[in-house]
């Protein structure tokens, strides 16, 4: 089993690359966020439409953070 130092090396390195992928997402579409993205992506696997917290499980944000996702995406015209 790996040390301290080796598990804080291995989650700092986890935590820098998804911040990069949130940049480069983030890049794709002026539009939309990556996490708005994603949201939308969670949505579309429903087939009825969800309650906010349902597509919040599914994607693994909060109730609260996909709730203003969710509100952000509606003032958008989404």
């Amino acid at each position: 089993m790996p040390d301290e130092a080796a598990k804080g090396y291995i989650f700092a390195t986890i935590f820098t690359l998804a911040n990069k992928l949130q940049v480069i997402g983030d890049r794709f579409d002026p539009n939309v966020t990556i996490k708005q993205w994603l949201f939308l992506v969670g949505l579309s696997t429903c087939k009825e439409p969800p309650m906010v917290s349902e597509v919040a499980d599914l994607i693994g944000y909060s109730r609260q953070n996909a709730k203003r996702i969710a509100l952000m995406l509606e003032q958008t015209g989404f």
